[in-house]
């Protein structure tokens, strides 16, 4: 049993609330139990209670046993003073007074609370064989409303727009700066997401938009200053990319913050290989280089997606990597690829942008990319859907991988709707 059960069951009443009475006899009748505090004080405030008949408003403390209130020091801190009632979960007769000397009437809860709401709630927090904590509990109709899903999209990208505001707050608010960042994190994850992220913020959006000329002079830039060319390979098309670079550095007075040992080839397949991923990232800034911009203004989701479908230089074709030929295959962006980079880049972007300049525009375009895109496929939306829940469209991936690491994963039952319903025991 934990303490924050015994809040939840009084939050949501979850006991049984006829002739309740304290530890001295004293009727108790609930009229509000008042708001959850998340920070320091009493666990409720506002709370309001008929104790023998008087009214009485004020504060709820929560504890599991009646001493935790000493334990606690709340006996000698003036801010529980305004507690009403101690509400404890393990009956005990031991009295107990706030600071300025008013013996405080306990209520016990044990005995009260809905046994199958204990049942529940003791199987959730032990479990750890299931896929989720309540599958045994779960119907269709605890996850399937809108409601639900829109809430749990919303929280899963505000968690990622953490770091969109940080990478703005470093680019001195240039937005389109920052989503280079993000995109080239992207384009880096698993393995080279920290180098390309480096790669990223060591590259000037001038310099990138002046060496727009040409693909094979904004690979010169990427590669040089991700340090791909510092190597002993003989190649004449890296001989070539070094020329240009040796120019550039020398034009724009940069260095390379990187150095070829640092990228990360090995357990990494071919198509993710960064020299790949550089090629097709020097592809897609020729096509545009302010892309926020482009996309802030472009609501034509599938011209967006029409123009990040970029290909790789033709020398890429048949390499993987400098002077390592390789059987002719188009380094084209993958479908798939297109669907994560609209779903883990530009939509938590508008997302981003549409809470900052408060316009309801970008929120509902961002929710429409989703609703628009095919559903993801990986382990936990297959286990979603073998328990019976609907995958049709990547707005309900992202609110089920949501449901699953945020809360079922964590064992937040007591903070999931979902919890909230199967407790509730309706």
């Amino acid at each position: 049993m934990k303490e924050d059960f015994v809040q939840y069951i009084w939050k949501f009443r979850l006991f049984d609330s006829l002739n309740l009475q304290t530890h001295s006899g004293k009727k108790v009748e609930i009229i509000q139990q008042g708001l959850q505090n998340f920070s320091s004080g009493p666990d409720f405030t506002n709370a309001k209670l008929k104790i023998d008949g008087q009214l009485w408003a004020g504060n709820v403390e929560i504890h599991l046993n009646v001493n935790d209130w000493n334990l606690h020091n709340h006996s000698n801190d003036e801010a529980y003073n305004n507690v009403i009632l101690h509400v404890v979960y393990n009956p005990s007769g031991k009295q107990i007074e706030t600071q300025n000397g008013r013996v405080l009437e306990t209520m016990f809860l044990r005995d009260l609370v809905f046994p199958e709401t204990e049942k529940k709630y003791n199987l959730l927090i032990s479990s750890n064989q299931m896929f989720v904590p309540c599958e045994n509990f779960l119907t269709i109709k605890e996850v399937s409303t809108i409601a639900l899903y829109d809430s749990l999209v919303t929280e899963r990208l505000e968690r990622k727009i953490n770091d969109i505001k940080r990478d703005i707050e470093l680019c001195f608010g240039d937005l389109d700066k920052a989503f280079l960042i993000s995109l080239f994190k992207y384009f880096g994850a698993p393995k080279n997401k920290t180098q390309f992220e480096i790669l990223a913020k060591n590259i000037e959006l001038k310099h990138l938009i002046k060496q727009a000329v040409s693909v094979e002079s904004l690979e010169a830039l990427l590669f040089g200053v991700a340090g791909l060319l510092d190597t002993e390979i003989a190649c004449d098309y890296k001989h070539k990319l070094e020329n240009e670079f040796a120019y550039q550095k020398n034009l724009y007075k940069i260095e390379s913050p990187l150095k070829y040992s640092q990228w990360k080839f090995s357990a990494v397949r071919p198509p993710n290989f960064p020299t790949i991923r550089i090629a097709q990232l020097a592809a897609v800034c020729f096509v545009e280089q302010r892309w926020f911009s482009y996309i802030q203004n472009e609501e034509d989701v599938k011209l967006i997606r029409n123009k990040l479908k970029c290909n790789a230089s033709a020398y890429w074709n048949t390499h993987y990597n400098f002077n390592i030929e390789s059987k002719k295959i188009v380094k084209s962006l993958s479908e798939p690829f297109l669907d994560k980079i609209m779903i883990n880049v530009i939509v938590p972007f508008l997302f981003y942008y549409g809470k900052f300049v408060q316009d309801e525009r970008y929120l509902d375009r961002a929710f429409d990319i989703l609703l628009s895109l095919k559903p993801e496929k990986n382990k936990i939306t297959e286990a979603w859907h073998n328990i019976g829940f609907s995958n049709s469209n990547a707005f309900e991936s992202q609110a089920l991988i949501g449901l699953k690491q945020n809360y079922c994963d964590k064992k937040r039952c007591l903070e999931c709707k979902v919890g909230y319903k199967i407790l509730k025991n309706e």
